[in-house]
């Protein structure tokens, strides 16, 4: 079943939908260095520590008040993206009716608020990214706000007064194509081996060890069902399917059990600077299949744009 990025998570959903990436053609991956800007050169802050985007995230997770965080950088089309996944619990996983407009803006709100603690807990931040893109789901990984804000629309200083606050939540916009979750996803009855989010994301975390700062994987459930983002990198410039195709297959492995199932796999593939080479995406049915042949078949190309 294939899906429009539009719709998803912050990365493709703020950021392709303007360079209309689109591909609904099934094609193996050919992985190699996509023609990108350099990396934003080192700065000098305050005359002695420099901004280099992995030292930062670190920092910046630590100081986010929530236990179910994942903070990652990367650079595409020429911009510098620092992306927020964020659980809040406040938020209603089961909400009636007439309380769904109140998820929202309670989701809103805590966006704005993350984004200017964001931009303003370090000095480096400001130099080193130009976007903000942050997703706020509920303890059922249900999204209630997938948008971004540029860092020229985030007041400065530790606190918001009223005015500012109320200017930031006009800038920090949720996708239009973003609506209320399904319901239930997945079976009523999942299977015996069928894993939770938290099962795999152990797994994950322990096939792709020892990671950088800048490898984090994260579930998010829409309107179009379950879709994981996972985000990896390889340091070495020339990249190869070889080097590419194993965290595909260490995907398939911890992912095939998750309940609910997984609708779709958003795998984004950087260098070592955090600069996007590839984005492709797998239907929950080619990452359910036996074969892995199967899958590496089913890859769809997002980013860059396959030619026509």
């Amino acid at each position: 079943m294939a899906k429009s990025p539009i719709s998803l998570m912050v990365l493709l959903a703020v950021l392709l939908t303007a360079c209309g990436a689109r591909s609904e053609q099934s094609q193996t991956p050919t992985v190699g260095p996509v023609s990108t800007p350099a990396a934003p050169a080192t700065v000098e802050v305050g005359g002695a520590s420099r901004c280099e985007p992995n030292n930062l995230l670190s920092q910046l997770k630590d100081d986010i008040p929530y236990s179910q965080v994942s903070l990652l950088h990367n650079q595409l089309l020429a911009v510098r993206y620092l992306n927020l996944w964020v659980v809040y619990p406040d938020l209603n996983s089961a909400p009636a009716a007439d309380e769904v407009e109140a998820n929202h803006a309670q989701a809103t709100e805590l966006a704005a608020r993350l984004s200017h603690l964001l931009a303003n807990d370090h000095p480096c931040v400001r130099v080193s990214f130009e976007q903000i893109t942050m997703t706020i789901v509920d303890s059922r990984y249900n999204a209630w706000f997938v948008g971004g804000i540029g860092m020229e629309d985030i007041p400065s200083g530790s606190d918001l007064t009223e005015d500012e606050m109320a200017t930031l939540k006009g800038h920090v916009v949720s996708s239009a194509a973003l609506q209320s979750p399904v319901e239930h996803p997945g079976p009523d009855v999942p299977p015996a081996d069928a894993c939770d989010w938290g099962m795999a994301l152990e797994g994950l975390r322990t096939q792709f060890a020892p990671a950088g700062p800048n490898v984090d994987f994260y579930l998010v459930i829409d309107q179009d069902g379950a879709n994981v983002w996972a985000q990896w990198e390889d340091s070495n410039p020339g990249q190869t399917s070889e080097s590419f195709l194993p965290g595909v297959l260490a995907l398939q492995t911890e992912l095939q059990c998750l309940n609910p199932p997984v609708d779709v796999l958003w795998m984004v593939y950087t260098d070592g600077a955090g600069r996007v080479s590839v984005v492709m995406a797998a239907d929950g049915e080619a990452l359910r299949n036996p074969d892995p042949s199967y899958l590496v078949d089913h890859l769809r190309v997002i980013y860059p744009e396959p030619s026509s």
